[in-house]
């Protein structure tokens, strides 16, 4: 049984993947040759997921865009997944069922750093991520996968490791 994934985010996440351009198929499961065009020089946490660790036929829609906020993560989901074109709408290539794909997430969802380098308010921010995987959840989706942004507070550019920004999003000493 083939499965699915659409993910969402940012340069953690993102492969180079355009909705408008080759879909994924099973013998091109990301819909661009692995391990796409990703900001670390080869495979990327969903590279790895779709490639590498998993049991089955995985198609990877990933609409992640290097440098997103989660205003961003709203234009990916709203603007590409939920569009005409794209897998929202269950087109013959991307026949998702709620207990075959996994959202985050679609999704799975990388992004909170970028959003960590504003001085945006958090809790605005946090509210309309959720309130697009609530969106996501009126379509159908049902299994989320959040990948939370890593401890930045030990990054060389790391200025106040006790800041408020950090520490809502969950980073710890």
């Amino acid at each position: 049984m083939r499965k699915n994934i659409n993910v969402s985010g940012d340069s953690y996440t993102a492969i180079g993947f355009d909705s408008w351009q080759p879909i994924p198929t099973d013998l091109n499961p990301m819909g661009v040759p692995y391990p796409g065009a990703t900001w670390i020089d080869g495979a990327n946490w969903a590279g790895y997921l779709t490639t590498q660790y998993n049991r089955s036929k995985l198609l990877t829609f990933d609409y992640a865009i290097g440098g997103n906020t989660v205003q961003g993560v709203r234009n990916q989901i709203m603007g590409d997944f939920l569009s005409t074109r794209g897998a929202g709408h269950k087109p013959h290539y991307a026949p998702w069922t709620a207990s075959d794909s996994l959202f985050g997430g679609a999704t799975a969802c990388f992004v909170g750093i970028n959003d960590l380098n504003t001085h945006a308010p958090i809790n605005p921010t946090i509210n309309e991520l959720f309130d697009l995987y609530e969106t996501l959840y009126r379509v159908g989706a049902r299994n989320f996968l959040f990948v939370s942004v890593p401890p930045i507070d030990r990054a060389p550019f790391g200025t106040d490791p006790h800041s408020e920004h950090v520490s809502i999003y969950g980073i710890q000493d």
